[in-house]
């Protein structure tokens, strides 16, 4: 572990402490303070993704004692996945708004992902949990924040592309297209609102919306070709 994940997995444990008093005393955190508790809990399991990667490729070591050590990290993986979801419980009843909670559920949602792009035991269950983290997020996320806010369009990212390598092309498709209509629309009515009172819009798409654009670019090509194969035969 570097020292930088050492430094981190300090911070881990001293927000989970902070949290567990917040929640005690009904006392709230903003999103600066939900943000700056998030990222160690990310720190701690990219370090862990890293680690398991580096024993998946280690070609010339002893294949059986590789295996062994993927295992202990999966299990620590688990762990970390499970700790952070049972924080993020914790979490929703200290954010003071919704933007935080959004980003708690997707964190939880992309920990179960890491998970299940890496397990070969039970794959399938933490899959099942993945979609269920994003769609609450992706569910809250509609319901109170703008069709173009980062946070937002980030979710409908991880969630179509989740759709996507289940083999749910259609759904992928449509809840990426719906996403970039929408955030398009909602860029536009700021726009019209800043040119009528006088004001200079300088506002554009976030990062999340180009990617989505180029994901529904490869899927739609990749269905296209498929259907032209399938007339050919």
């Amino acid at each position: 572990m570097t020292s930088f994940a050492i430094h981190k997995q300090i911070e881990y444990e001293l927000w989970k402490v902070l949290i567990t008093k917040k929640v005690a005393k009904k006392e709230t955190l903003d999103k600066s303070k939900i943000n700056d508790c998030l990222s160690p809990f990310r720190v701690i399991m990219r370090e862990k993704c890293l680690a398991w990667e580096v024993l998946n490729g280690a070609c010339d070591s002893d294949e059986k004692l590789m295996e062994s050590y993927k295992i202990i990290i999966m299990d620590e993986m688990k762990q970390h996945c499970n700790e952070t979801i049972a924080t993020v419980d914790q979490l929703l009843l200290v954010a003071d708004n919704t933007e935080s909670k959004v980003r708690c559920w997707k964190m939880a949602g992309d920990f179960c992902r890491a998970i299940s792009r890496r397990e070969t035991r039970n794959a399938e269950s933490w899959t099942t949990r993945c979609k269920q983290y994003y769609e609450t997020a992706w569910d809250m996320a509609q319901n109170s924040l703008c069709a173009c806010d980062h946070v937002l369009l980030e979710v409908a990212l991880s969630l179509s592309k989740l759709y996507y390598d289940s083999g749910q092309v259609q759904e992928a498709c449509k809840l990426a297209y719906d996403a970039r209509v929408a955030a398009i629309e909602d860029i536009f009515n700021c726009r019209e609102d800043a040119l009528s009172r006088g004001a200079t819009f300088c506002g554009g798409p976030p990062a999340p919306f180009y990617d989505l654009e180029e994901c529904l670019r490869c899927w739609t090509g990749e269905e296209s070709n498929e259907n032209e194969h399938q007339d050919e035969e």
